[in-house]
């Protein structure tokens, strides 16, 4: 019982208003946004170990869907009422004062709970819904990490997920016209997105850089890290499972999705602005 009030007591003063007021974080917020199954979460917790970085797992997605009938990547615009509790979660996030009732999104209570060293630390936010950049933007300072990944290993995550049944011509097209919003409304030439298959093919290395471009300090165990969550066997059963052997999980879908399927999303996706992955060798 105690053990419980006191994790109680704990989220809530994650959630408080004073405390994030008196005790604000280092700025800027770092978003890391991506589109679902793009390997964020894999991405985020081992960014969001670093010690300069309090990590957030979807702080605004999670409690948003948990409390409306929208899908993960939906437009704020198109539903007013919804986007009044998008933006209100939005400004909780960033100020880091995060709906703490899913225990997913702050994975580290340490890291809100130890206020005299907020200043040191910046957030990372790590998001799923691309059309949601420009409310994130709106009177905000944050560095963008946009993450791409290959149309193909999004849309047969997504067919074995459940998650799509139409047309994977459609799903091509708004995936790179999707991607593409994001990249424009943060300038790409500023703010270069970083590839999942780059990361997976060399995780030791790239994720050092993506370390120093945003400017923050590696975890101690960097080394043991890498080799534990990109170098181990993955749970076949469970979707979110972040420990993979990275360099295999680039070209699985080559084998899974069907050679007509592939033309059709290739069709699709030809058809978007986003002009990475157009590469002959890019598609099988």
């Amino acid at each position: 019982m105690k053990t419980l009030a006191k994790r109680v007591l704990m989220r809530t003063l994650v959630s408080s208003p004073v405390a994030a007021r008196v005790f604000p974080f280092k700025q800027p917020p770092v978003l890391l946004l991506s589109y679902p199954r793009s390997g964020s979460s894999w991405v985020g917790s081992i960014l969001g170990r670093s010690p300069d970085l309090a990590y957030l797992r979807e702080p605004i997605n999670q409690p948003f869907i948990g409390r409306t009938n929208h899908r993960t990547v939906w437009d704020p615009n198109a539903d007013p009422q919804a986007r009044a509790l998008y933006k209100d979660l939005a400004a909780r996030a960033f100020a880091g004062m995060p709906d703490t009732e899913d225990p997913n999104v702050v994975r580290n209570l340490r890291d809100f709970l130890f206020l005299h060293q907020r200043r040191h630390r910046r957030l990372l936010v790590k998001e799923v819904n691309p059309l949601a950049i420009e409310l994130f933007l709106r009177d905000r300072d944050l560095q963008v990490i946009p993450l791409l990944r290959h149309p193909g290993a999004v849309a047969e995550s997504y067919v074995r997920m459940g998650w799509h049944s139409g047309g994977l011509s459609e799903f091509g097209r708004l995936y790179g016209a999707r991607m593409a919003r994001v990249l424009d409304a943060v300038g790409s030439a500023a703010t270069p997105p970083i590839l999942y298959e780059d990361l997976a093919a060399e995780p030791h290395d790239r994720f050092l850089a993506l370390f120093e471009r945003m400017g923050v300090r590696p975890p101690e165990d960097y080394t043991p890290l890498i080799r534990r969550l990109c170098q181990a066997e993955e749970d076949p059963n469970s979707p979110y499972d972040i420990r993979r052997t990275s360099a295999l999980e680039i070209d699985k879908w080559r084998d899974r999705l069907s050679a007509e399927a592939i033309q059709e999303l290739r069709a699709g996706y030809f058809d978007s602005p986003l002009q990475h992955y157009r590469a002959p060798e890019d598609w099988p």
